[in-house]
């Protein structure tokens, strides 16, 4: 494997935290500030450093290319921890969180149903998602 292939397995795994919404939730409850002293230390420190290293050192390849696929995915992954962080509050902005959590409740409770092999149907929580996202983009746009 090369350098391009382990960043592209990498980069994913260490930017979860940017990409799965945590970084935006954490601004707005106001633990991420838009500093960047401190925005650098907590996304370098927690997400990039020691779990890039940790998961490339598992890779094919020379010890070299993995630390240089650590390095460059952990880059990529501050960088995008600092687009969500900074982008992140004002998009929420725009949806009504009570309502999202609210049908987040729900499609987890239909997803727990169906891991218990109760008969709804399979699409029924991706049918709940989809309805509180645009329920709480409309209570949003209204509030």
């Amino acid at each position: 494997m090369n350098i391009t292939e382990n960043v592209t397995r990498l980069a994913p795994m260490v930017s979860m935290a940017a990409f799965n919404g945590h970084a935006a939730l954490l601004a707005v409850a106001g633990i991420f500030k838009l500093e960047w002293t401190s925005l650098l230390l907590v996304a370098f420190g927690l997400l990039a450093g020691p779990g890039a290293i940790s998961i490339a050192m598992l890779f094919d390849g020379p010890v070299l290319e993995r630390t240089a696929a650590a390095l460059i995915a952990g880059l990529l992954a501050t960088a995008a921890l600092i687009v969500a962080a900074g982008l992140g509050p004002k998009i929420l902005g725009f949806l009504d969180l009570r309502m999202l959590k609210f049908f987040g409740g729900i499609a987890m409770i239909l997803i727990g149903l169906l891991i218990m092999e109760v008969k709804i149907p399979a699409k029924a929580s991706v049918i709940v998602m989809f309805i509180g996202l645009v329920t709480a983009i409309i209570g949003g746009l209204l509030k």
